[in-house]
């Protein structure tokens, strides 16, 4: 595990940061997002809860941390993974309940009215139907002994 967030993070500095000027002249703005969201979360284990996070796209990394809390135990997370902007996210995670691959999507309002989904550019961001985003989530502890979480969210592109 620490192999693969290794090579994560290799890619976050060589695709995360935007190029410098001059070099590439492609705008990944659209790419850009980040999200806090409140959620529902389903665990097979600890039952119903809340959930509450935040996570960043940026272009083909992205990454954050949650918390979620159930009736008998509450868990912590932190992710890092790769993805195409905020419209289908594969992470890599750990936490106080083990390592997790987790599969997450972020959409906008608009974005499931249209159709697309890239994110809008920081300057278009000014209607609660750019902001307003739904997140969807599945979580599966590589220890069998841990929870396998659903989660269903809502929150606020910045």
């Amino acid at each position: 595990m620490k192999k693969h967030l290794f090579v994560l993070t290799m890619a976050g500095l060589l695709l995360g940061v935007r190029p410098a000027y001059g070099f590439v002249t492609m705008d990944f703005e659209q790419w850009y997002g980040y999200v806090g969201t409140a959620s529902y979360a389903s665990s097979e284990q600890y039952g119903n809860g809340f959930a509450v996070g935040a996570n960043a796209a940026l272009v083909l990394v992205n990454g954050g941390f949650e918390h979620k809390s159930f009736n008998e135990k509450s868990i912590n997370n932190f992710y890092l993974g790769l993805g195409v902007g905020g419209a289908l996210q594969l992470q890599f995670g750990m936490g106080n309940a083990g390592s997790l691959i987790k599969l997450r999507s972020d959409v906008s309002a608009k974005q499931l009215m249209k159709g697309y989904f890239e994110f809008p550019e920081r300057a278009q961001r000014k209607t609660l139907a750019d902001r307003l985003i739904f997140s969807f989530s599945y979580e599966r502890y590589l220890d069998d002994n841990n929870p396998t979480n659903f989660q269903i969210g809502i929150g606020l592109l910045f």
